[in-house]
């Protein structure tokens, strides 16, 4: 009934139906029905507190009062006013939001937020944080927000579901979500840290474990690391050492010090130096094969110290729940395969040396929404060598420039990705808008590529020319969050790259991703359907 209440998309339409509509945060008839429901709940119900979260895959509204302002600007400016008039009425009660996603930061637009505003600070990457950097960037935000909130008002909601990605068949071969582990996220030195930094700050926490269906998925894995939570919620002055020692003796007898190098080698062996890369949660496992081996090594040390004891059960259960040694090598073997003959088949561009392209060779991308089919609108792009950085010059036919509207969050509307593999790190991602406007990889990993994109629109195409800046191994070992890790591309050492191109649904327009490599799944983000970059 109230269309004005929800976001304004960049093609002129409310983004009112469908499963997730998206609010307005300036209308103010969203603003007084949301107090009216908050007032509602609790004198209905008598709550204690009432969430107000946007939908996951925020969307920024494109109306005059919205635009151009910064999601944590109007999202916990939203809330922050909601609860200061709800304040007037219901001064004991709570309104919680949420620090998530693109608006996990605290606004310097609001000095200090109304006394009834509680914070959950949501999915932060709990396993990192035994990383310095990683963990200073993060302590850092907690303490701006802590700031700005009245003492006590901010909760943790770690919901940490490494151990439940995918599908897998089960004993009667339905499909279930959740595959056996190759390597398990258990960290409990890092949940430690946190507990111990955050006493006095936070309320508590909520999440942390792998549940579907109110069942354990992997409750040996998962029990190592809640049980150091637990401990740590009561009394956040342990010693984590001693903790963890206390529990090898317990729980695992005499395999107490084959579990304890097995549990210390797990969480040191985390992948969480890879913060460039754009493919999530994941990236916390996918360590080297050898690694994965090296942990099974010893846990079956540890098996053989325990015998058949009710301690050996229990690190059976571990094992239980992950892939076994050979499928994890022929796994290993399988996919390293499948890379092969992909990049034998894979598109290979030739790009020049130096900053001048207009010699390049140009080369078109593909439909890769519907195979085999021509692309609505035509996408071109030319690469060159300067200076140790890649050039790309990326052209995208449009014949309703003046109507195009770049969204300020890039992906709600028409963007290109560069997704690179180089010689020394998998991989690198950048998606940028029509302005120019650069995401780089996940915003909440912190890695900068520091590219330059400078935007130009015609008659009928709008082009972006990107120089991307590229630094040898010790470089990028002593500054791994800024800039592309690599060497010059040649024939003998060459990267591999994907172009994209999204284009968004309006009028009679089909959403379209387009790519120079084709992949038939998850379109640029798979390294393993990268085409080649060489520079002649």
């Amino acid at each position: 009934k109230h269309p004005e209440f929800f976001a304004l998309a960049s093609d002129g339409t409310r983004l009112s139906t469908g499963e997730k509509p998206r609010e307005c945060f300036s209308n103010e008839g969203l603003f007084k029905e949301t107090v009216n429901f908050i007032r509602f709940m609790f004198d209905t119900y008598d709550f204690p507190s009432v969430d107000i979260w946007p939908a996951d895959g925020y969307v920024p509204c494109s109306c005059e009062n919205c635009k151009g302002k910064k999601p944590s600007d109007l999202v916990w400016g939203f809330t922050d006013r909601v609860a200061r008039e709800v304040y007037k009425t219901h001064p004991d009660k709570l309104i919680t939001g949420s620090a998530y996603t693109v608006y996990s930061e605290a606004p310097d637009s609001i000095e200090k937020f109304s006394p009834n505003l509680g914070l959950w600070i949501a999915n932060s990457g709990r396993p990192k944080m035994m990383d310095d950097d990683y963990w200073n960037a993060y302590f850092a935000r907690v303490q701006k927000w802590n700031s700005k909130l009245a003492p006590g008002n901010i909760i943790r909601s770690e919901n940490n579901r490494y151990h439940i990605q995918g599908m897998s068949e089960n004993e009667d071969g339905k499909k279930v979500r959740g595959k056996p582990v190759e390597y398990p996220v258990i960290h409990p030195r890092a949940v430690a840290r946190e507990l111990k930094a955050m006493k006095g700050i936070s309320r508590g926490d909520t999440g942390e474990q792998s549940q579907l269906g109110g069942k354990w998925k992997v409750p040996g894995i998962e029990h190592i690391t809640l049980y150091v939570q637990s401990r740590f919620l009561w009394d956040a002055d342990l010693d984590v050492d001693e903790v963890l020692n206390e529990y090898c003796e317990n729980f695992y007898g005499p395999a107490a010090k084959q579990m304890k190098a097995a549990i210390d080698f797990v969480e040191a062996n985390l992948a969480i130096k890879d913060t460039s890369r754009g493919a999530g949660k994941s990236d916390l496992q996918n360590v080297p094969l050898e690694v994965a081996l090296k942990f099974r090594e010893l846990l079956k040390e540890a098996k053989a110290a325990a015998g058949d004891s009710v301690y050996g059960k229990r690190i059976d259960l571990i094992l239980s729940e992950m892939v076994s040694e050979e499928e994890l090598i022929a796994k290993d073997k399988a996919e390293k395969k499948l890379v092969a003959e992909a990049r034998a088949n894979a598109p290979t561009a030739v790009g020049v040396e130096g900053s001048d392209l207009s010699k390049a060779p140009e080369y078109f991308l593909k439909n890769n929404s519907k195979v085999g089919e021509e692309p609505q609108l035509k996408t071109s792009f030319k690469a060159g060598w300067d200076k140790n950085a890649l050039i790309l010059e990326i052209t995208c036919k449009e014949p309703n420039v003046k109507n195009l509207a770049p969204a300020v969050d890039v992906y709600s509307g028409e963007f290109v990705a560069i997704t690179i593999e180089t010689q020394l790190h998998r991989h690198y991602i950048l998606e940028i808008n029509p302005d120019g406007v650069i995401l780089d990889g996940d915003p909440t990993r912190g890695w900068k590529s520091l590219a330059e994109a400078k935007p130009e629109r015609g008659e009928d195409f709008w082009r972006l020319t990107v120089r991307i800046p590229v630094v040898g191994k010790e470089e990028a070992l002593a500054d791994p969050k800024h800039r592309v890790a690599g060497e010059k591309p040649t024939p003998e050492s060459p990267w591999y790259i994907n172009i994209g191109r999204q284009i968004q649904k309006k009028d009679d327009r089909k959403q379209e991703i387009q790519l120079f490599s084709l992949s038939p799944k998850t379109g640029w983000h798979d390294p393993v359907y990268f085409g080649k970059l060489e520079i002649k």
